[in-house]
């Protein structure tokens, strides 16, 4: 009878140790996932930024830049360079 009870415990007790492990993996594995979409995500999000800049000297340069549609593309000036003026295409506000 003892030797049998020596036995369940150690059963009991390789039992616990594997479930335990296999919760340690699985939580690894969850953390694993989670930065993978994390790290994703943000690639998708910087690949989507529009990160030309479109010199113009006037408004009418600017309508090649897409905004949206309660925005204006507005050339917004910089400085007097090489006797001209320079600037950047923006999107601003409709007055």
């Amino acid at each position: 009878m003892n030797v049998r009870r020596e036995l369940v415990y150690k059963v009991i007790k390789l039992y616990n140790i594997s479930y335990m492990h296999k919760k340690e993996i699985m939580a690894k594995v969850l953390k694993l996932v989670n930065v993978m979409i994390i790290f994703l995500a943000l690639v998708l999000v910087a690949m989507n930024v529009n990160a030309d800049v479109i010199n113009c000297t006037q408004d009418s340069d600017c309508h090649s830049i897409g905004c949206l549609s309660h925005l204006k593309p507005k050339c917004t000036m910089l400085g007097f360079f090489f006797n001209a003026f320079v600037g950047i295409c923006e999107c601003d506000q409709v007055m």
